[in-house]
């Protein structure tokens, strides 16, 4: 199951298909979300937050509730700036996942390679880093082992591309903690970095530069049928 807590009439008009509720500007915010956690498999973090601070502050009390919870999460976008300051929230716990582009990885683990691995070093053995780019790069924080992944993605990377990743990334966590998957967090990082480029490259091979993310959904039956289920 998948929630967005924003503007409810704006994202319901978009797409009706959409679960939302727009309780996280609430003052008791984390109070009324916390009865639905039970039902959630796993939690996005991120996309379309934005940096209100009184949002930001609700996000990261949520942030703090699921940890302890022990749910599967996915970290991206706004919610890897409510890390920026605070990496030490994550520290060993399982079952997270991190996806920064290049700038939001050095922005959380520094430019000088020693800082870095030994930042990552810290977050525990639960913990993925999926950094994304041509090549995306799967870090290993224990082994500090870095996987990079083939090249795709971006015959014309769209906007909300990083979006359908986390959603993806979600899902593919879900299914590897139900089928008891070794390293379920690894697992499910090379299967989406792969399945969102292969989305990326049948869209592009239809629609060229006009390529937006809605061609990329539309593509999920048949990319997921051949390169999956086939």
């Amino acid at each position: 199951m998948w929630m967005h807590w924003g503007n409810r009439r704006f994202f319901r008009i978009y797409c009706p298909d959409l679960i939302v509720h727009p309780v996280l500007d609430c003052p008791d915010a984390v109070d009324k979300i916390l009865p639905w956690l039970e039902r959630l498999h796993v939690i996005v973090f991120g996309p379309g937050l934005g940096r209100d601070p009184k949002i930001i502050e609700t996000a990261t009390n949520l942030l703090k509730l699921c940890l302890s919870a022990k749910k599967p999460i996915v970290i991206d976008a706004d919610g890897l700036f409510i890390l920026n300051d605070n990496i030490d929230l994550i520290y060993g716990h399982s079952n997270v996942i991190l996806t920064p582009n290049a700038i939001e990885f050095r922005r959380l683990f520094g430019e000088d390679i020693n800082v870095t691995r030994h930042k990552i070093s810290l977050l525990g053995d639960g913990i993925v880093i999926l950094e994304k780019g041509l090549n995306d790069k799967i870090y290993i924080s224990q082994t500090n082992e870095i996987y990079i992944m083939p090249s795709g993605g971006s015959g014309r990377r769209c906007g909300g591309q990083g979006d359908l990743l986390s959603g993806s990334l979600a899902t593919f966590l879900y299914w590897s903690l139900q089928s008891n998957q070794p390293n379920p967090v690894y697992l499910a990082a090379c299967a989406s970095s792969y399945f969102i480029k292969r989305l990326n490259y049948a869209s592009f091979q239809k629609l060229g530069r006009s390529t937006v993310a809605s061609d990329m959904i539309n593509e999920i039956y048949t990319v997921f049928r051949n390169d999956f289920e086939s």
